[in-house]
C-alpha cells in the first residue's frame, strides 16, 4: 500500500513538474509574441514615410501566431522590389526593439501576411505571405497602372550594384526605378526620361531605343563620365563617329 501511494505521490509530483514547464513556456512564447507585435506597430512610421506607401497598418492573432501588416501603395511611385527592400527594412528595425535583434530569427517561428489597403473597405488583397518555419516571405507582384503619369525617368537598375543608391533615390519619388528590360517597356510613356545603369546596359534591347516613340526620349548612362564612351562603346546607333581611343587610359567611372 506504501509503495502504491510513493508511486502515486510521484506521479502527481512530475504531472505538476509538466505543468508548470508548459505554463512557463507558455507564458514566454505569448512574452515574446507580444514583444515582437509591438516592435513591428511601433516601426509602422518608417513604411509611413517610403514614397509610394500611402497607408499602414498592423493587427495579430495569438491563437494562429500570426501577424497581419497592412500597406496602402500608389504603384506609380514604388516598384515591387523598392518595397521588398523597404519591407525588409522595416523589419529590421522592429527587430531592434526585441530581445532577438535579428528580423530573420524573429520572425521566423510565426507566420506573416501583408496586405494591401485602400483597395476595397472589405477585402485586402495578399501582397505577401511567409509561414511558421520558414524564413521566406513570397511576394505577389503589384498591378501598375496603365502608364507612368507622374515619373519623371524610369531608370533601370541591376538587381544589385547600382550606381544611385536606394537612399539617395527614395528621395525623389518621380524617379521609377525598374529592374528588367520588359518593366522598362511597359512603363515608359513620351516624354519620360530613360535612365540606364551601367551595370544594367546588358539588359536592354538596344534595338528598342531606336524605335519609335522612345527614340525622342532623353536618355541617359549612370555611372560612365564620358559621353562617347557611353553612346559610341556601349549603347551602339547612334552614328557617333570619332577617332580610335584606348578606353584603359581613361577615366571612365563617376558619370
Amino acid at each position: 500500500m506504501k509503495f502504491i501511494l510513493r508511486q502515486l505521490a510521484f506521479i502527481v509530483v512530475i504531472m505538476s513538474l509538466l505543468s508548470l514547464f508548459t505554463g512557463c513556456t507558455d507564458g514566454n512564447n505569448n512574452n515574446e509574441f507580444t514583444e515582437i507585435g509591438n516592435g513591428l506597430a511601433k516601426s509602422l512610421n518608417q513604411l509611413r514615410d517610403e514614397p509610394g506607401i500611402t497607408l499602414t497598418g498592423f493587427s495579430s492573432n495569438p491563437d494562429k501566431n500570426l501577424f497581419n501588416v497592412g500597406i496602402g501603395i500608389d504603384p506609380n511611385k514604388i516598384t515591387t522590389e523598392h518595397l521588398k527592400q523597404a519591407f525588409d527594412s522595416y523589419l529590421k528595425n522592429a527587430a531592434s526593439y526585441t530581445h532577438v535583434k535579428d528580423s530573420t530569427k524573429m520572425l521566423e517561428p510565426y507566420n506573416l501576411r501583408i496586405e494591401e489597403l485602400g483597395v476595397d473597405k472589405d477585402k485586402f488583397p495578399v501582397i505577401a505571405v511567409k509561414d511558421a518555419g520558414s524564413n521566406e516571405i513570397k511576394w505577389n507582384e503589384i498591378k501598375y497602372a496603365d502608364k507612368e503619369k507622374s515619373a519623371k525617368a524610369i531608370y533601370l537598375v541591376p538587381k544589385s550594384g547600382a550606381q544611385l543608391t536606394y537612399a539617395e533615390l527614395r528621395k525623389h519619388p518621380e524617379i521609377t526605378v525598374v529592374y528588367n528590360f520588359k518593366d522598362l517597356k511597359d512603363r515608359t510613356s513620351e516624354g519620360v526620361a530613360i535612365w540606364i545603369d551601367k551595370g544594367a546596359i546588358n539588359l536592354v534591347e538596344q534595338k528598342w531605343l531606336h524605335q519609335d516613340p522612345q527614340r525622342y526620349n532623353p536618355l541617359v548612362v549612370i555611372g560612365y563620365s564620358d559621353a562617347l564612351y557611353s553612346f559610341r562603346e556601349k549603347i551602339s546607333g547612334f552614328g557617333i563617329q570619332g577617332p580610335h581611343i584606348d578606353w584603359s587610359k581613361q577615366k571612365l567611372n563617376g558619370g
